[in-house]
């Protein structure tokens, strides 16, 4: 009987960010499925991992402060469900070369333009000694192919296998030729099944918002839409409780997350992982689109034919809402062809 292949995940396993945790809950919990011996790796950029600690707790705000001390407490309780050892900031202490595969990604891995994760080029594959190197819905963020620094091109030539999750990326990819395969793939989150949780029971049906802001409009739509179809409002929060909510989640476990999703009858978002959930749940969604998510979220939307979800001057909250036709009638069959392509790629350059 063959051995089962020891694979290492380098992503940002112990990000307080719901998107970024579940991405390595998803691609663990696959890979665990397809019987493979996984491991996540326990690595984060100091840099990255200071400029978060001081965005969290360096603050005038005494009561931020706290808010955020409970948030990243929550995280660090879901995060011991990767079994992971202590945190390194050294390549070097990661024992990259005790795996069969160490897969690259999901996330902004490689958003090399970002002052706030900093220049890391074990993302890039350098430094990496396992037996092969793989991305899986690699991201680059905000960052643009003509900015490309040495280490990101000359790291494009460490990788067997490249997926990316979006055009911006997938230009990375190849800003070199190599012979890797290398193809536009879905998120993480789109290929697993998420588990059933039992913690979320909201008996009336809900508006869910998950955003980092909302514009007077959208409050002002999603107020009056609640109110005439007697509607709850639920709000996942960043920094500020919505007063007009029905109910605020301060803090919340990301499996408690993925289940108001999956509960909601609407959703309103500004996020990157809202809309991918709405989608996966097929939820009424209202997207307000902005610059921070745009170049992360245009692939999906232009390739599922999604323009439909995204909020405009021509299209309302409470229009979107309304359009019983937001998914097109070709969009099972769409998605799951995307599922089918997306996990072929992982497991054919895995196994390669």
């Amino acid at each position: 009987m063959k051995d089962k292949l020891k694979i290492g995940i380098l992503s940002f396993p112990t990000a307080c960010n719901h998107g970024a945790y579940l991405q390595v809950y998803a691609l663990r919990g696959y890979l665990l499925e397809q019987n493979y011996n996984v491991k996540v790796i326990n690595y984060r950029n100091k840099k990255h991992f200071l400029n978060e600690m001081r965005s969290m707790f360096v603050k005038k705000n005494v009561q931020l402060i706290l808010f955020n001390l409970i948030r990243y407490l929550g995280f660090r309780r879901a995060q011991k469900r990767f079994d992971m050892v202590g945190m390194s900031f050294s390549h070097q202490d990661i024992g990259s070369d005790s795996y069969d595969v160490i897969i690259v990604g999901g996330d902004i891995v490689w958003d090399f333009g970002s002052s706030f994760i900093g220049h890391d080029p074990i993302y890039y594959g350098h430094n990496l000694k396992s037996k092969k190197v793989i991305a899986y819905a690699a991201s680059a963020g905000n960052s643009k192919v003509g900015d490309c620094p040495n280490y990101v091109k000359s790291g494009i030539k460490n990788f067997s296998g490249i997926g990316v999750r979006d055009s911006e990326s997938y230009k990375i990819a190849n800003v070199i030729d190599t012979k890797a395969n290398k193809s536009i793939v879905l998120d993480t989150t789109l290929i697993y099944d998420f588990p059933l949780t039992s913690n979320i029971n909201h008996s009336k049906k809900y508006i869910l918002i998950y955003a980092f802001t909302v514009t007077e409009d959208d409050r002002f739509e999603l107020i009056s839409f609640a109110a005439a179809n007697d509607l709850d409002i639920l709000s996942i929060t960043f920094n500020n409780s919505h007063s007009w909510a029905t109910k605020n989640f301060s803090t919340i476990d990301p499996l408690d997350f993925v289940e108001l999703v999956r509960n909601a009858a609407y959703v309103f978002t500004s996020t990157f992982h809202g809309l991918l959930f709405s989608i996966k749940y097929r939820k009424q969604v209202a997207l307000r689109n902005n610059p921070t998510i745009a170049s992360k979220c245009s692939w999906l939307i232009e390739n599922l034919s999604l323009d439909s979800v995204v909020i405009s001057k021509e299209s309302s909250v409470s229009k979107i809402f309304n359009n019983d036709r937001l998914f097109p009638e070709s969009f099972n069959d769409h998605f799951d062809s995307l599922v089918l392509q997306s996990t072929v790629f992982l497991n054919s350059n895995i196994e390669v």
